[in-house]
Order: structure tokens, then C-alpha cells, then sequence
């Protein structure tokens, strides 16, 4: 995933998988902001609300891409 993300222009959109989070900083998605994420404050991605490394930053155009688990 991190050589598909690091071919990728600034105006390209990356949908990745709940294991992209090198791809995601390759992308311009700081680790800051993934730290902001993974502990749950405001001031991240998700504004507080996920707390965890499978997010998507729209403005950087990454996009988080759900899957179905069936139990």
C-alpha cells in the first residue's frame, strides 16, 4: 500500500483498507493527526468520535473503506 500511496498525486482520492496507515502518512495525513485519532480527542480526523488507525482525512484525500464481517 505504501508504494501505491507514494505514486499518488495531491489531487488523487485513496480508499485503503484497516491496515493503511503508512499509506495513509505517505499520503500527507500527519502523525499527528493519526495519534489525535487513535486517542480520541477532538481536535483529530474523527473529532473524538473513533479512536483508531482506520480513518480517512478528506481534505488530504484519504478515504476510509468498510468491509462486511459476517459472524
Amino acid at each position: 500500500m505504501v508504494g501505491l500511496a507514494g505514486s499518488l498525486d495531491d489531487t488523487d482520492v485513496f480508499g485503503g483498507t484497516a491496515r493503511d496507515l503508512l499509506a495513509q502518512l505517505a499520503h500527507g495525513v500527519t502523525l499527528e493527526e493519526s495519534l489525535l485519532n487513535v486517542f480520541g480527542k477532538a481536535a483529530g480526523p474523527t473529532r473524538g468520535r473513533d479512536g483508531e488507525t482506520y480513518f480517512g482525512v478528506l481534505d488530504k484525500g484519504t478515504l476510509a473503506v468498510g468491509a462486511d464481517v459476517s459472524d
